[in-house]
């Protein structure tokens, strides 16, 4: 696909995930606002948008070995999305909060900062857990009946109203991460557990990122779509 200013964030990111590390670098948020053109969003943040598209077809040029989500059926894609995505928040959530405990514990009163994002991913990890197994519980289920013919795509879209606008306040929280980290840079002379919860807080927010794009834009909209046997 030829990379065009009138493309989404999420056409583009859909098309090759390769492109998602790219909008990371420029703080371009292509899952929960994904359904931006290219050019609205390069003006929104004051960037070039011939260079952008330049990173992005240097980004993609080789050969992908990434997945084909757009192929990928219903029930596919949500077992995709629970067993990659909600296993990654299950199995990191956790030891990132650990770590971030740690470091507010012991340079709280030299870095504040810290103790504030401490506060800020708890209360996204907590909103993620309750929003994934609402995902596993109610929708999903849900997805697989559309898929199946026993349920219209219209019947899903109070349950994915509420999903995106959980994704929205995930979102916020994780953005106001970003920015108080700057970028997940940890400061001058941190400590190895400093570095590592500020390193695996990026590696989070980038799954986080992968995981919303593909309910946002693929799954939940495939879903509403799907006719009714």
């Amino acid at each position: 696909m030829q990379i065009e200013t009138g493309l989404t964030l999420s056409q583009i990111v859909s098309n090759d995930f390769r492109a998602a590390r790219v909008f990371e670098r420029h703080g371009l948020d292509f899952c929960c606002k994904g359904k931006r053109p290219l050019a609205d969003a390069c003006s929104e943040k004051g960037i070039d948008p011939g260079t952008l598209i330049a990173e992005l077809e240097n980004a993609t040029a080789a050969p992908d070995a990434a997945p084909n989500f757009d192929s990928f059926g219903l029930s596919e894609l949500a077992g995709y999305i629970q067993r990659v995505h909600h296993t990654y928040v299950k199995v990191n959530g956790p030891q990132v909060a650990h770590y971030l405990a740690r470091v507010a514990s012991k340079h709280g009163d030299r870095l504040p900062y810290i103790i504030e994002v401490y506060h800020l991913f708890a209360e996204l990890l907590e909103g993620l857990t309750e929003h994934m197994q609402k995902e596993e519980q109610v929708l999903f289920p849900r997805i697989r009946l559309v898929e199946a013919g026993s349920l219209a795509g219209s019947a899903i879209s109070g349950p994915v109203a509420v999903m995106e606008s959980e994704h929205d306040r995930a979102g916020t929280l994780t953005a106001k991460i970003r920015q108080l980290t700057k970028d997940y840079t940890a400061p001058e002379g941190a400590c190895t557990t400093h570095r590592m919860a500020i390193a695996a807080l990026g590696d989070f927010a980038q799954d986080l990122h992968r995981h919303v794009h593909l309910e946002n834009n693929l799954l939940f909209p495939k879903a509403a779509a799907y006719p009714q046997s």
